[in-house]
């Protein structure tokens, strides 16, 4: 063609021709598909009504100054693998050692450490970012931006950590805040009935799946804004 083909219209060309051909699942594919529940239809008058009568422990106004590094060292204590993405497509999965002094510098992170380098995805390609090399879930996160500005958000965050242990919120540096939830202690069925409660309040049910990307706490947006983090309260009491 008189010209270098990029790696991504190679891949391209290659879906296309393989477009229809059916990938078996891997057992963590098929375990991931079996146990995820099923999600209820949001309830805008209760999230309103919860909203409106609770109090945000958290100011969306006030971020607080902490390195990113160190919000990933107390969350996850001994370090391991870590996902991070520069954005949506561009990521890697190293070792806690190789990211520090960067995590300022990227966009996402996957809440869980990871169990490999890669893993093979649903579509049978080897992936650093999949369900098959993600490690047992450590935190839940919700995003639930639904038709709310923050202040509402922060209010519904706020509720949800009356049932559950919430030990960080970032603002996406766009129009949502990210609750995290530590899930070290709960048992798989807890989990996902804390998340169907928070579905019914509006929370996005993609943030289910283990390996989904969430905003890097103290990140960068691309187009520079920062991703503050507005509440940091680790369970343990360590900030």
């Amino acid at each position: 063609m008189g010209r270098r083909l990029t790696d991504a219209e190679i891949e391209r060309a290659i879906s296309r021709g393989f477009k229809g051909t059916k990938v078996p699942l891997s057992a963590v594919q098929r375990l991931h598909r079996l146990t995820t529940p099923k999600w209820p239809e949001p309830n805008l008058s209760k999230r309103r009504f919860y909203a409106e009568t609770t109090e945000p422990i958290f100011d969306v106004a006030a971020p607080i100054n902490i390195d990113p590094g160190a919000v990933i060292d107390v969350l996850f204590p001994g370090g391991g693998l870590f996902c991070l993405g520069w954005d949506k497509v561009n990521g890697a999965t190293w070792e806690r050692e190789h990211w520090r002094g960067h995590e300022a510098d990227c966009q996402f992170i996957v809440p869980s450490r990871m169990i490999a380098s890669s893993g093979c995805n649903g579509s049978g390609q080897e992936s650093y970012r999949c369900l098959e090399n993600t490690g047992s879930r450590e935190y839940l996160v919700i995003e639930s931006d639904i038709g709310s500005d923050k202040v509402e958000q922060a209010r519904v965050l706020s509720y949800l950590g009356k049932f559950a242990p919430l030990v960080l919120v970032v603002d996406s540096g766009g129009k949502s805040l990210h609750g995290w939830i530590d899930c070290q202690k709960a048992r798989r069925h807890q989990i996902a009935r804390f998340m169907q409660y928070a579905v019914w309040l509006g929370a996005d049910a993609h943030l289910w799946t283990p390996c989904q990307w969430v905003r890097m706490p103290g990140g960068t947006r691309t187009g520079g804004a920062r991703q503050h983090i507005l509440y940091f309260r680790p369970l343990g009491g360590k900030q």
